[in-house]
């Protein structure tokens, strides 16, 4: 299957479809109660998808990620908990792109009171290898995520997101499989007229 994808239908499940040339889709129902979706591959060929899981009693907002094994789902790993009240949005999520091992990533939005964060979190379908914050504001929106070869063991991981009508971006210059390494680029805005760094 070269065509996949992932969506919310009106009943509250996230629904997986896959396709060999896109005139005739399969489905099946992922999970029930999540919603907004995301799908990727990453460079070993493990499907990723990471779905938001709403709040409810006792209960927190969180960011769950699922890969296929052969003809099933795996069960759910719980990327990041949001607390009390915390709101997470959705993700954007890319798969490694030179890592031989099973690496998924995902970015998203934070927001606890007036205090937002843009998180990138770094799995692989057992643990949470890593979480990393961003960027923090009281105006920041949804952001977006891509990776690229770097080394063998290693990507280049992009972020960008906007801040207050602002389009920021900053990359993280050595992904390790093991972690999120703390070796990112200044935050750059894309927007307006060119200021170079922030």
């Amino acid at each position: 299957d070269s065509l996949l994808s992932v969506y919310s239908d009106l009943d509250g499940s996230v629904v997986y479809a896959w396709s060999a040339a896109g005139d005739s889709w399969q489905r099946e129902i992922m999970v029930a109660g999540r919603d907004y979706p995301a799908i990727a591959e990453d460079s070993s060929s493990r499907r990723w998808v990471v779905v938001h899981k709403p709040s409810a009693p006792l209960v927190y907002e969180a960011q769950e990620a699922y890969y296929r094994s052969g003809s099933s789902w795996s069960s759910p790993q719980v990327l990041y908990t949001a607390g009390p009240g915390g709101v997470v949005g959705p993700a954007s999520l890319a798969g490694a792109a030179s890592i031989s091992s099973h690496i998924g990533y995902a970015a998203f939005l934070v927001t606890s009171g007036v205090s937002k964060s843009i998180i990138l979190a770094k799995f692989n379908g057992s643990s949470a290898l890593a979480t990393y914050t961003v960027a923090t504001g009281s105006s920041l929106g949804n952001p977006c995520i891509a990776v690229e070869p770097y080394k063998a063991d290693s990507d280049h991981v992009h972020v960008i997101w906007e801040d207050n009508g602002t389009i920021k971006y900053c990359m993280d210059t050595d992904g390790r499989s093991t972690s999120i390494a703390s070796k990112w680029t200044s935050t750059y805005s894309l927007t307006g007229e060119f200021r170079g760094q922030v």
